[in-house]
């Protein structure tokens, strides 16, 4: 159980470094971490916007402005499991959310490892933008992560409904 961005904050640039970790320090505060909720999930918009979503070499590119890069997103996730919280991040099954980031199709292998150098706890894959897809066709058998990482932070797969 846990936190998602989106109801605070959507799209907009109020989602930084500094309102998650004020919004996990309330979590603390308020007694939450103790009653089970540790997840403190960045929904959209936490990427760079279209191509800048990637690097030359494919590497996903958190948003610099926001969250201080590949750095920030580091420091955020060490700062939440300081704090005994636990991270998550979204992404999309195909090559684009739905606010127009870069997806994770053909970049799966690229995604997990950063993900994993970032020390993220779990990622929510949507199926948003999935040419052909029925709304309620399960994806969720579709471009898996690897499952297997030589790291201690190994992002989770999760369960997901195509909604187009």
């Amino acid at each position: 159980m846990g936190y998602n961005s989106w109801f605070d904050f959507g799209c907009t640039d109020a989602m930084n470094e500094s309102s998650i970790v004020a919004t996990a320090d309330k979590m603390v505060s308020f007694g939450l971490r103790a009653l089970g909720y540790r997840f403190v999930n960045l929904d959209g918009c936490w990427l760079e916007e279209g191509s800048k979503g990637r690097d030359g070499a494919g590497t996903l590119q958190p948003h610099a402005r926001k969250f201080g890069g590949a750095v920030g997103i580091r420091r955020l996730a060490d700062r939440l499991h300081a704090a005994d919280m636990l991270f998550g991040v979204y992404t999309d099954r195909g090559t684009q959310t739905c606010q127009g980031r870069v997806g994770s199709k053909g970049f799966e292998a690229a995604d997990a490892k950063a993900y994993a150098a970032w020390h993220v706890d779990y990622v929510r894959r949507a199926c948003m933008r999935r040419a052909g897809m029925r709304f309620g066709t399960r994806c969720d058998r579709e471009l898996r992560l690897p499952s297997a990482l030589s790291s201690p932070y190994l992002p989770l797969e999760s369960c997901c409904i195509a909604s187009s």
